[in-house]
């Protein structure tokens, strides 16, 4: 009898045991807790494109926040930790150390600079954490295939530079086009991508301008761009500094068709340069406009901002669209890992998406071999008081 006790006291060890380091392993994740998912945000609070990161922030925070409210998915909160990163390289590596390190978060999350965040590559590779963007449109980063990285929101900036120059090109058939871009990693891509295409349709440039991050006279580039008078001048800058330009080339009499890339076509550009950029055309990832209210997608996104971010002229903005959309994906995918979430189970998560519909022009697929979600871009025109129409034109990069 005292023999069947021991084996039945050993036995009762073991399972406790078993039981505990189960429960070890549970708490193990990092950042899961059986209330609250961690999740790490980066996106430039500071330097020349805080009103991109600003944005980046708002727009998804702005769903994050919803979702709580709503009781959270599987039964979590989302806890979300913003580091900035200021779109340099080596602040964007410190920030994902320390929200890996320091803070333990179970995923990474936005991004504007897609140089901030491939210099972080390594270490998102070392630690096997899942990033999602939905703004770093570097090609790089899905192209190939990373195992940790997933974007959904602006196309991979070959495509966007080739839709920008086809639009010249092709559709508006104009003999004259120079260029004007940014001298960071950004402009230099999007100029070389554009020169490519150029090529291709035996188009040479009439002028090639450039210009700094954070510059304020551009005198000399609109005096050298008057001179040759092109029909049309594609644009690859940031918001801030496109809107000082273009206020400088209409006082200046330089008076293209101004073709912007993506950061142009965000409501800020239009409230900073006013009337001198009425007229300009430029990318829109969406297949809605911002006042489309009618469609009731957009129209909670704008109840939702406005409760909790509020709202003013150049606010929301398609960047705080893009991000709320972006947002919404990655939750979708945290949903779909289950009530057992592990990294393993998020990647497989977002590898099963498909055709999600969302504000994109085109819906949202991943698999094993594609981790870019979204092929479509359309193109808007801004018109007098801050108005803006899609242009029904559909152009293939490629």
């Amino acid at each position: 009898m005292k023999e069947i006790k021991r084996f039945m006291l050993g036995m009762l060890i073991i399972l406790c045991l078993i039981g505990s380091q189960g429960t070890s392993d549970a708490i193990e994740v990092p950042g899961v807790t059986k209330d609250t998912i961690l999740v790490g945000a980066l996106a430039p609070l500071t330097g020349p494109n805080t009103t991109s990161g600003v944005a980046c922030r708002d727009g998804a925070q702005t769903y994050f926040d919803m979702i709580n409210d709503a009781g959270g998915i599987n039964g979590r909160k989302l806890k979300v930790i913003w580091e900035d990163d200021g779109c340099v390289p080596a602040k964007g590596v410190a920030a994902v150390k320390k929200l890996i390190e320091r803070d333990k978060v179970f995923a990474l999350f936005g991004g504007v600079c897609s140089n901030a965040l491939l210099a972080a590559l390594p270490v998102v590779e070392k630690e096997k954490i899942l990033w999602f963007t939905a703004n770093c449109s570097s090609p790089p980063i899905t192209k190939p295939v990373k195992p940790f990285l997933f974007r959904a929101g602006w196309n991979p900036t070959d495509m966007q530079a080739r839709t920008i120059a086809k639009a010249g090109v092709e559709y508006f058939k104009v003999k004259k086009i120079g260029i004007f871009h940014m001298s960071d990693e950004y402009g230099v891509y999007y100029r070389d991508n554009i020169k490519k295409y150029l090529e291709e349709k035996n188009v040479q440039p009439v002028a090639i301008e450039t210009c700094n991050p954070g510059d304020v006279d551009f005198t000399s580039q609109l005096t050298r761009l008057k001179e040759v008078d092109p029909d049309v001048v594609l644009m690859a800058m940031w918001i801030q500094d496109a809107a000082v330009m273009i206020q400088q080339a209409k006082k200046l009499g330089v008076n293209p068709l101004w073709i912007g890339a993506g950061p142009t076509g965000e409501e800020p550009f239009a409230v900073m340069a006013g009337e001198a950029a009425v007229g300009t055309i430029h990318l829109w990832p969406f297949k809605y406009l911002l006042t489309d209210t009618h469609v009731p997608m957009v129209a909670k996104f704008r109840e939702e901002f406005k409760k909790r971010i509020g709202e003013k002229p150049g606010r929301p903005s398609g960047g705080d669209m893009i991000n709320y959309n972006g947002a919404m994906v990655f939750a979708e995918a945290l949903k779909r890992a289950g009530k057992n979430l592990t990294r393993d189970k998020l990647v497989s998560a977002f590898e099963s998406l498909k055709n999600f519909d969302s504000l994109l022009a085109t819906p949202v697929t991943f698999s094993k071999d594609e981790h870019h979600g979204n092929y479509g871009i359309n193109l808007v025109v801004i018109l007098p008081k801050l108005q803006r129409a899609l242009l029904d034109i559909k152009i293939k990069p490629y």
